[in-house]
């Protein structure tokens, strides 16, 4: 019998966490079958002996995928996000974990009773590698409405990966290509996902996020994130524009002054080694004094190279 809900638990060097993620699976209390289902891209730390174990031991309830090479993070989620033949999906990272045994049952209820929803999602605590409680990073305060709609989640991502129980629809399968291409996250598929329902938030706290400089996102620069949810929006912009209008335009002031730094960094940049390399060539002779014409060839290399 194909399970109700099937988990996706996504893994890469997750030694140190893996362990209290898996768990946090076995504990949940339901009253419908679920399979957890583990990607692990190769990973080289001992994550795959715990999984091994974990494996012999509930062999009926966890089904792994064990990639023969790193074919990276982008890749492993879509084999693994892919894998699910059951009605619901709830996907999380191998650092971050649940700390309700009631969570999936709570979510899936929901689901099934409000068949306009196609996501369930709901608070979480943020900790740092320490243990140590951050703020809430996701801004999930009291305030946050209860129910919420794709043009809310086109503003920003305030889905925290492990709290998301969604609908797995056909629309996944046939839309995983354009997913895994995406540069930000599970933000795509959760914007996919809204466009057929609603988003409904508890406002319960069941999982942790682990909030640490070694994530992909995490360690990316400052600049980096601004210009890859630029790229993101461009991209959702010209799936919906046509339904939801320019909804996915960033009015996000970060994100611009983002990329206005370092765009003007560049420029700065290019006049220094401009006048550096100019200055050498005088120096070593190239040109013996300076001439309006080596000056105008530098110049040229200099405009050619401004997208550097």
């Amino acid at each position: 019998m194909d399970p109700l809900l099937s988990v996706c638990l996504i893994t890469y060097n997750h030694k140190q966490y893996i362990q209290q993620a898996i768990e946090g699976v076995l504990m949940q209390k339901v009253s419908f079958p679920i399979k957890l289902i583990i990607a692990d891209d190769f990973s080289t730390d001992g994550t795959r002996d715990i999984l091994h174990d974990y494996k012999e031991k509930y062999p009926n309830l966890i089904h792994l995928i064990l990639q023969e090479k790193n074919v990276g993070p982008a890749q492993n989620w879509k084999v693994l996000i892919s894998a699910p033949k059951s009605k619901y999906i709830a996907y999380f990272e191998g650092d971050d974990y649940w700390i309700d045994e009631f969570k999936l049952q709570k979510q899936v209820d929901l689901l099934e009773s409000r068949p306009d929803c196609s996501i369930s999602f709901h608070k979480v605590i943020t900790i740092d590698n320490d243990n140590n409680i951050l703020n809430d990073v996701f801004d999930l305060n009291d305030s946050f409405p209860d129910e919420l709609t794709i043009q809310d989640l086109a503003a920003r991502n305030f889905i925290p990966t492990s709290s998301a129980v969604f609908r797995n629809l056909p629309l996944i399968k046939s839309n995983l290509q354009w997913l895994s291409e995406q540069p930000v996250g599970d933000w795509p598929l959760m914007i996919l996902l809204a466009d057929t329902g609603k988003i409904h938030f508890s406002h319960e706290c069941m999982s942790v996020y682990r909030k640490h400089d070694f994530g992909i996102w995490s360690s990316s620069s400052y600049y980096k994130k601004a210009m890859d949810i630029k790229k993101l929006r461009q991209s959702l912009n010209k799936i919906f524009s046509r339904k939801y209008g320019d909804i996915f335009y960033s009015n996000d002031q970060k994100v611009k002054d983002a990329i206005y730094e370092m765009e003007y960094y560049k420029k700065e940049r290019r006049v220094f080694y401009f006048f550096k390399n100019y200055i050498w060539l005088l120096a070593h002779k190239k040109y013996t004094k300076f001439s309006y014409g080596s000056f105008i060839l530098f110049l040229k290399q200099f405009i050619w190279r401004k997208g550097d």
